[in-house]
């Protein structure tokens, strides 16, 4: 229960730093992605309306994925999920969108550093195979991912992070890695935002808890 508490105060911390910096924290499970994209990607359009804001029309998008994984890679099933989800997510970006794709649990590291978000064959072809496809291995995917969104902060983008959960992981009892925000630390400022951000880290407790009991 110590473990469990030390992590989930890790992770408000993590969550708490990028909210701060403005970077929005999501999680879904694997078997809702593709609906999380519907949901929360719109189809962009042309602006021609002269009365559209058009800056919040153009605005692009910074999103960094982060995909829960085994020691192996994903099963068929799986597989045919995140393909269908990332083909459907470039239909609804434009191509100075910018997408990163990094993994956590079973395997950790670096996957897409901020590819265009029309580079569909760079994404199919990750996630066709994680084990040969990570270009830089890290023992906290997690925390890398969060580490790299704060270096590459857009002012003028919408900057993301999205934790996509997978319940058919079978992850080999392993010590439960360290997460490291030491570099990470700053001072908390009191806010609406924290009330988010710990809505946030309650959201990805159980997940938190599956990987230890593994």
């Amino acid at each position: 229960m110590k473990t469990v508490f030390i992590l989930f105060v890790t992770l408000i911390s993590l969550t708490s730093l990028s909210a701060q910096n403005g970077i929005e924290t999501q999680s879904v499970s694997l078997d809702h992605l593709i609906t999380f994209v519907a949901n929360h990607f719109p189809l962009k359009v042309p602006v021609n309306n002269a009365n559209t804001n058009a800056t919040e029309e153009t605005k692009t998008r910074q999103i960094s994925f982060i995909l829960e994984t085994s020691k192996s890679n994903y099963s068929s099933e799986d597989k045919i999920i995140l393909q269908q989800a990332f083909k459907f997510l470039t239909t609804r970006l434009i191509k100075e969108d910018k997408i990163s794709v990094f993994v956590y649990a079973g395997q950790n590291g670096l996957l897409l550093d901020r590819v265009s978000a029309k580079d569909i064959k760079k994404m199919l072809s990750v996630i066709s195979d994680v084990k040969s496809s990570i270009t830089e291995t890290h023992n906290d995917g997690i925390a890398m991912a969060y580490k790299q969104a704060q270096e590459h902060f857009d002012e003028t983008a919408d900057n993301s992070v999205v934790m996509v959960r997978n319940p058919n992981a079978m992850i080999d009892k392993t010590e439960t890695p360290k997460i490291e925000v030491a570099t990470l630390q700053k001072r908390t400022t009191k806010g609406k935002g924290n009330n988010v951000v710990l809505l946030t880290a309650i959201t990805l407790l159980p997940e938190i808890i599956s990987l230890i009991k593994d």
